[in-house]
């Protein structure tokens, strides 16, 4: 083909009309952004940056600065060259600033054991990137049509994808995602976005010709071994024998289902904002703006790095629909890495939480993580990469006190409160679960604050013999999750004397003989 021509057809300025009305009805970009345009050499990208170069007389519409984008995959040898040449001449021909960087995308492959596809994929978007940072651009035009849109579908039903897959590619979308060059604090947000999604890829091509503008075929696209391709040469054809306007019906299919999931997806972050209750070290902890009882999520900081917390009650009430979303964003807050999500994943634990029974399970997630039923409660867990069990060290020592004092008790997130006082002074000895009175005189001291161990048995005031400490959590419906650093007080030969808010033994009972009482109160967030 010859080289671009400076001067287009009259076809050429009206559709340029129609692409500044669509462009500006779509909200692509902000008048004064810049926009990075990754162009391959192909023809519907070579269009594109065509029509950036136009939009520089419609001064309204234009972006304030433009650089063009191209990478060199180092799949293809001489033809690769060649498109890198043909994108640097053609767009030092139309006045705009181009940027080529060649990657090594078949080694990439091989050292992160993916396909060269996804390697190629993954290595142009983080070049794309590093020159939109560079250039401070926030955003980032990439040359889809109607007919990629409509072999991305094909595929994504072949795979199950939901309807967020079924949408398709969208004709702007963030990605907050950044280069290794920039902070987590400093990144900026890049917009993808698509100006050509509506196109059929022969009107493209007949526009390229109409106007003269030079384009690459890249021989690849001719190979079966890729499954777009597959769809594109064998499974659209047929489609079309069916119905010629298919690939218009796919696309109005995924134009339909993205307008569905995106309310739904507010709907189900609505809700996650106003009742899940999270924490984790990077954004600290949220606390449910709706469920109103007591937080337990300082306990639950002490033994798991990060949490979502949701009442059961709640979240049963919700459409399947929202459940869903509900569950996929929770794992999406703890994930560490960025694994995509099954739904086989998502159904097995949705489909647990709402049997009746058993009233409290477990059960692994992946990465790690943990899903919990604690009665009223379903939580999901990420633990710390060393989950150690409370020692001695972590014991706390209470000699006998002279006067009135606390101390906190770290790995419970709550404080012990004391005093000391002559019985005879005192008013009275009634107290509630989370205070007890012991005849300070018969008391074994040191006393010590502490979490259960094995073995650990209490003789309880007003009961024959003496029972479990484990048997008194289950009655009284302690969480799993929290036994472990529930705070036992024993005496200093280890006899348990109370276990808080839930019984307290016969052991140092105040009497009529009692001369002096020791109060203890525990202030908790249980």
């Amino acid at each position: 083909m010859t080289a671009s021509k400076s001067n287009h057809t009259e076809g050429w300025a009206h559709w340029i009309e129609e692409r500044v009305q669509l462009l500006q009805q779509n909200c692509l970009w902000k008048q004064g952004d810049s926009v990075v345009l990754a162009v391959s050499g192909g023809p519907d990208s070579m269009l594109m940056m065509h029509m950036f170069a136009a939009l520089r007389q419609h001064l309204g519409a234009a972006p304030r600065h433009v650089i063009v984008a191209h990478v060199h995959h180092g799949f293809r040898g001489e033809e690769s060259d060649a498109e890198a040449e043909l994108v640097r001449r053609e767009a030092q021909w139309i006045g705009l600033p181009c940027e080529i960087a060649r990657v090594d995308a078949p080694s990439y492959a091989i050292e992160q054991k993916m396909n060269a596809q996804a390697a190629a994929r993954e290595l142009r978007y983080t070049y794309l990137r590093q020159i939109a940072e560079k250039h401070g651009a926030s955003y980032i035009a990439l040359a889809h049509h109607a007919d990629d849109q409509a072999e991305t579908v094909l595929m994504r039903i072949l795979r199950g994808a939901g309807t967020g897959g079924l949408s398709g590619m969208s004709w702007r979308r963030a990605d907050d995602r950044q280069s290794s060059s920039v902070s987590l604090d400093t990144a900026p947000l890049f917009h993808y976005i698509r100006p050509l999604l509506d196109m059929r890829k022969k009107d493209i091509v007949d526009m390229c010709e109409q106007e003269q503008i030079q384009y690459a075929e890249d021989s690849s696209n001719e190979k079966r071994t890729y499954l777009r391709n597959r769809v594109r040469l064998d499974i659209m054809p047929l489609l079309e024998q069916e119905n010629p306007q298919a690939v218009q019906s796919i696309c109005r299919i995924a134009d339909t289902l993205r307008a569905d999931h995106d309310w739904m997806e507010q709907e189900a972050n609505a809700w996650y904002n106003s009742y899940v209750e999270k924490w984790d070290e990077e954004t600290g902890v949220h606390i449910s703006s709706v469920r109103n009882h007591v937080s337990r999520v300082e306990v639950y900081q002490t033994l798991y790095e990060a949490g979502c917390i949701v009442a059961r009650e709640d979240f049963l009430k919700l459409h399947v629909a929202l459940q869903r979303r509900l569950i996929k964003l929770i794992l999406n807050y703890l994930y560490k890495v960025a694994d995509p999500i099954d739904y086989d994943t998502i159904e097995r634990v949705r489909l647990a939480t709402l049997r009746d029974v058993p009233s409290t399970w477990k059960t692994d997630i992946g990465q790690g993580m943990e899903c919990r039923r604690e009665y009223g409660q379903l939580l999901w867990l990420r633990p710390f990469p060393r989950m150690e069990q409370l020692n001695e060290d972590q014991t706390i020592t209470l000699q006998r006190p002279d006067e009135a004092g606390c101390t906190v008790i770290p790995f419970h997130a709550s404080t012990l409160h004391w005093r000391i006082t002559s019985r005879k002074s005192s008013s009275s000895t009634a107290v509630g679960t989370y205070d007890a009175a012991f005849d300070a005189d018969a008391l074994k001291w040191p006393i010590y604050i502490r979490t259960r161990q094995s073995g650990d048995r209490m003789r309880i005031q007003g009961l024959n013999g003496s029972k479990k400490v484990q048997d008194m959590f289950v009655d009284a419906k302690v969480p799993a999750s929290l036994r472990e650093v529930y705070p036992i007080v024993t005496d200093c030969n280890g006899t348990v004397l109370w276990v808080p808010g839930i019984r307290r033994s016969d052991q140092a009972l105040v009497q009529v003989h009692t001369d002096t009482m020791l109060y203890l109160s525990l202030e908790t967030n249980i």
